[in-house]
């Protein structure tokens, strides 16, 4: 019964070294990722949650860490309760922690692919523009061809060779 005890206090060590092993390695994923992406609003709220979910794991073990190896031996239970929980939250912290990277990057698509069509709706638009000024000045070279047709003999009266006697004085 002693030795099982000494040994589970030991598995329970081993695992909270685990547990703070795992969390460094999710603390460098997400420093190579700032690395690589930088440092955002998103980034910052996700850090924030993992960083508050951390605080709460270590809030729930840290008193385990006070106990003398009596209370351990008593306790055992209760910690390896307690540090199960710890990785379980930790896990389901780095599943969310991917999740919303992955949400603001489903976002950053999003808004890229409005602004792809955004961009291709101004670029219609200004086709469209560009067909109505050329029907329009279409219309007005019609407009200005039939205008002369009609006021060209008009012009050609009022220029007309003024007769020979038209000079004379009266």
């Amino acid at each position: 019964m002693i030795v099982q005890a000494v040994q589970d206090i030991q598995r329970q060590r081993l695992s909270c070294e685990e547990l703070a092993e795992k969390a460094v390695k999710m603390v460098l994923a997400m420093a190579e990722e700032l690395a690589h992406d930088g440092f955002n609003a998103d980034m910052q709220r996700r850090i924030t949650t993992f960083s508050e979910e951390l605080k709460t794991i270590l809030t729930s073990i840290l008193p385990y860490t006070q106990y003398n190896w009596h209370r351990h031996l008593w306790e055992r239970a209760s910690v390896r309760d307690t540090i199960s929980q710890g990785v379980v939250r930790l896990d389901e912290c780095a599943r969310n922690f991917q999740i919303l990277g992955m949400l603001d990057l489903h976002k950053m698509l999003e808004s890229a692919a409005k602004t792809r069509q955004d961009t291709n709706n101004y670029q219609q638009a200004i086709l469209g523009h560009q067909k109505d000024i050329a029907t329009t000045m279409q219309s007005v070279e019609k407009v200005v061809r039939e205008m002369s047709l009609v006021v060209q003999p008009v012009i050609e009266e009022v220029i007309a060779p003024v007769p020979a006697h038209a000079n004379t004085a009266f």
